[in-house]
C-alpha cells in the first residue's frame, strides 16, 4: 500500500539539487524532511529558501532519521558510494545523481547495498525522460535515416568550479558530462556498447584557475563508442578552454548521420531531420525542467507502490564502464572492449 507521506532528505546543495527539490515540491505526498550540507550556513540558508523541516551538516545523522524516507543524492560524484550505502543501510530509498560512481568497483558497491537491503536504487540519468530521446530512437528505429548511424557530438567551454575538473571529484568532462550521451545513445540505439577508443590531453594544467586541484582529469578528449548494433558515436569534449572565449565561439554540435539522410540536433535542442529525398521536419525542443519531474515522480512511485524504477544500478555502472573504458584507451593508446 502506497505511503501517505515521504520524508524527503537531500544530501548536497549544489545546483543539480534545485532540480530534484523541484521534482519534490510537485508531489503532494512528498514532504521535505531535511536538507545536509557539509557547510552549516548553507544548509540553514537552503533549508529556509526551500521549506525544509530541518537542516544538518552529516549525512550519517541525516539518513537515521525516522522522519526519512529516501534521499536525493546530489554531492560530487566521488562521495556517491559512501551516502548510497550509508541511506541503504538506514533503509533509506536512493536516488543517484550521475556519474554513479567513479570506479566499477564504487558501483558494485552501491548496488550490491541496495540488493542487500531491498530498497529502491535510481540513477537520474535524466536524459532519458526528454521526448526528444523518444524521438531520435523513434525515427532511427523506423530507418528514416538508415543504419548504421554514426552520431558526432562536439562541446567546448570552460567550468570554473574545480570539483568538475577533479579526477577523485566529478571525473573530468568524459565521465562527469558526457556519461549523458553514453546513456542516451544506448536508449536510441537499443543496443549496449561493446567497443571503446580515445584520444586526449590535460588542457586544466594550463589553467590557472584550477592549480590547486591535487589530480586533475582528463579534459580534453575525443571518444568513439561502438554499440552492438554497428551504430558508432563520436564524441569530443573540453571543459578547459580559455575562459574569454564567449559561449557563441565554442564548439557545440550534435548531429545523427546514415546512409539515407541525417538528423541535425539532439536530446537537448530542436531536431531537424532531413531525408534522402531533401525533405524536411522539424521536431521542437522539450522543456529541460520536465525531464527531472518525471524522473523523480517515477522514483517515488515505484517507491510508494513497490515497483521498479525505470533506471536500476546496472543502467548507471553500463555508463561509467563507457566513461572509464575512454579515458583508459587515453591512457594506453589501445581501445578497449567492454
Amino acid at each position: 500500500m502506497a505511503k501517505d507521506m515521504l520524508g524527503v532528505c537531500v544530501v548536497g546543495t549544489g545546483n543539480i539539487s534545485e532540480r530534484h527539490v523541484s521534482g519534490w515540491k510537485e508531489l503532494p505526498y512528498a514532504r521535505l524532511a531535511v536538507a545536509c550540507d557539509i557547510d552549516a550556513d548553507v544548509a540553514e540558508v537552503y533549508a529556509k529558501k526551500h521549506g525544509f523541516e530541518a537542516a544538518c551538516t552529516d549525512y550519517k545523522e541525516a539518513l537515521a532519521r525516522d522522519d526519512v524516507d529516501l534521499v536525493s543524492v546530489c554531492t560530487p560524484a566521488g562521495l556517491h558510494p559512501d551516502v548510497t550505502v550509508c541511506a541503504a543501510q538506514n533503509g533509506k530509498h536512493v536516488i543517484c545523481e550521475k556519474p554513479m560512481a567513479l570506479t566499477l568497483a564504487e558501483c558494485d558497491r552501491m548496488i550490491e547495498a541496495a540488493q542487500k537491503t531491498g530498497i529502491k536504487f535510481m540513477i537520474a540519468h535524466m536524459e532519458r525522460f526528454s521526448k526528444q530521446t523518444a524521438k531520435l530512437r523513434e525515427l532511427i528505429s523506423s530507418g528514416a535515416i538508415g543504419r548504421p548511424v554514426m552520431v558526432l557530438k562536439g562541446n567546448t567551454g570552460f567550468n570554473n568550479r574545480p570539483v568538475f575538473h577533479d579526477k577523485h571529484g566529478n571525473g573530468g568532462p568524459i565521465v562527469d558530462g558526457c556519461i549523458h550521451a553514453f546513456d542516451s545513445w544506448r536508449v536510441i540505439f537499443e543496443s549496449d556498447p561493446v567497443h571503446v577508443m580515445g584520444r586526449g590531453f590535460t588542457f586544466g594544467e594550463f589553467r590557472e584557475e584550477l592549480k590547486d586541484v591535487k589530480e586533475l582529469a582528463p579534459d580534453m578528449v575525443s571518444g568513439m563508442v561502438e554499440y552492438a548494433s554497428g551504430d558508432v558515436g563520436t564524441i569530443i569534449t573540453c571543459n578547459s578552454m580559455p575562459p574569454a572565449i564567449p559561449p557563441e565561439q565554442q564548439l557545440r554540435v550534435e548531429e545523427y548521420i546514415g546512409p539515407m539522410g541525417k538528423i541535425i540536433g539532439g536530446v537537448r535542442s530542436k531536431l531537424t531531420l532531413i531525408r534522402a529525398d531533401g525533405s524536411m521536419e522539424e521536431f521542437p525542443a522539450d522543456n529541460f525542467q520536465n525531464w527531472f519531474h518525471e524522473e523523480i515522480r517515477l522514483f517515488a512511485e515505484a517507491v510508494r507502490s513497490d515497483g521498479d524504477v525505470p533506471i536500476t544500478g546496472a543502467d548507471g555502472k553500463m555508463s561509467v564502464s563507457v566513461a572509464l573504458g575512454i579515458l583508459q584507451s587515453v591512457e594506453t593508446g589501445e581501445s578497449v572492449r567492454l
